[in-house]
């Protein structure tokens, strides 16, 4: 079962589930569930929450964290919900070496 601090990520669309989780049952392993960023590629930055559709796609963001991380996550929402979508951040975003943008990654996240 997902925590409301996992679930809340998921109905705020900041984070969207790639996998869903499987338990372990006879004769089948478990399967990890598997989240990522959940990205807006209609080419509006959106800063009103109710409008929120997921992070800016765009060119624009002067780090590799997407700027609406900032301007909407951290001032609005509670700090295990900060935790959560900056952790899929951290590790949905690959490191890149200089002068070059990071690739998107899909990581597991165990439950």
């Amino acid at each position: 079962m997902i925590s409301s601090h996992q679930s809340t990520p998921i109905r705020r669309r900041f984070v969207r589930c790639v996998r869903e989780p499987a338990t372990k049952r006879s004769g089948r392993a478990a399967v990890s569930a598997l989240y990522e960023l959940n990205w807006d590629e209609s080419g509006e930055y959106v800063k009103d929450p109710a409008k929120f559709r997921g992070f800016f796609a765009g060119d624009g963001n002067r780090t590799y964290i997407p700027n609406q991380f900032f301007d909407h996550v951290v001032p609005t929402e509670s700090l295990a919900v900060v935790k959560v979508v900056g952790a899929v951040i951290r590790f949905s975003i690959a490191f890149s070496n200089k002068c070059q943008r990071p690739t998107d990654s899909i990581s597991s996240c165990r439950q």
